[in-house]
């Protein structure tokens, strides 16, 4: 790996080739072109020992990192058609902008099946400023008459009732909601430490399924999480699937019908 001494050197041997004294008849002849693109090769070679000087892995594709014994593995970096995978943990000290958690489900269901996508602290913490926002976009049988997005305001500080702490709301499909909603949000508490598991909850047929997380703060993720077919255990705070339990506050259809939840009140000067 390059040192400060050697970087001294390389410097003092790049600025010796640029500065050679004039010679030729009247002075004319001073540093040549050869002189120009030695130097230039010394610079590139010194960059690429200070860059790692090792290839992407061509089996994983992975790029290397240097290791103790002065050499090199694979990190946990890898990319592929300009795509970069981060195959572990990846912790920020600062701000990423424009960054959203999103996944494809998939498209074929055999049984009902979960995948766990975050938590929510326990409400009774007063360090908690736990909230998320989550596009859940869905398509039953594979039919654009069906394809509709649904978003959740989700959040576990402030109130007991799961009444004020998820929220949900409906654009798009065709027809009454039992012909559509195919996969929800699902919001189990655990009854020992009070937090809150949020899953994607899949009805076992032919759907599409993709959710994107908008929004996000004071939450814990799990972007690794494997789908299962096992219920998770803990009470129940919330399950969109049911939604004549937990009824979105409104849902509005591919014709522009909408269905409201409360009271439709016009107002222009109270609101």
């Amino acid at each position: 790996m390059p040192t400060f001494p050697n970087l001294a050197s390389f410097i003092a041997s790049v600025t010796a080739k640029l500065t050679k004294p004039r010679r030729g008849i009247g002075g004319s002849e001073g540093v040549r072109a050869s002189d120009v693109l030695t130097a230039l090769i010394d610079a590139g070679t010194y960059m690429s020992e200070l860059i790692g000087g090792a290839p992407v892995n061509p089996t994983t594709g992975r790029l290397p990192k240097k290791n103790g014994a002065g050499g090199f593995d694979d990190s946990l970096i890898s990319e592929t058609g300009g795509v970069a995978t981060v195959n572990g943990n990846f912790n920020v000290t600062g701000v990423i902008n424009g960054i959203q958690m999103s996944k494809d489900m998939g498209n074929a269901f055999g049984a009902t099946t979960y995948l766990k996508i975050a938590k929510l602290r326990e409400f009774e913490s007063s360090a908690n400023y736990d909230n998320i926002i989550v596009d859940l976009v869905i398509t039953r049988l594979w039919a654009a008459d069906h394809l509709l997005i649904s978003r959740y305001i989700l959040a576990n500080r402030g109130s007991t009732s799961a009444t004020h702490k998820y929220k949900w709301y409906i654009t798009g499909g065709k027809g009454p909601l039992a012909d559509n909603i195919v996969a929800g949000i699902l919001c189990v508490k655990n009854t020992t430490t009070g937090e809150v598991d949020i899953y994607i909850k899949v009805s076992p047929t032919y759907n599409l399924v993709r959710f994107n997380v908008v929004s996000a703060n004071n939450i814990t993720f799990y972007p690794s999480e494997a789908t299962t077919t096992t219920a998770p255990s803990g009470t129940v705070e919330f399950d969109s699937t049911q939604f004549n339990t937990y009824p979105p506050m409104f849902y509005v259809d591919n014709s522009g019908n909408m269905k409201l939840r409360g009271t439709l009140t016009q107002s222009v000067t109270t609101w």
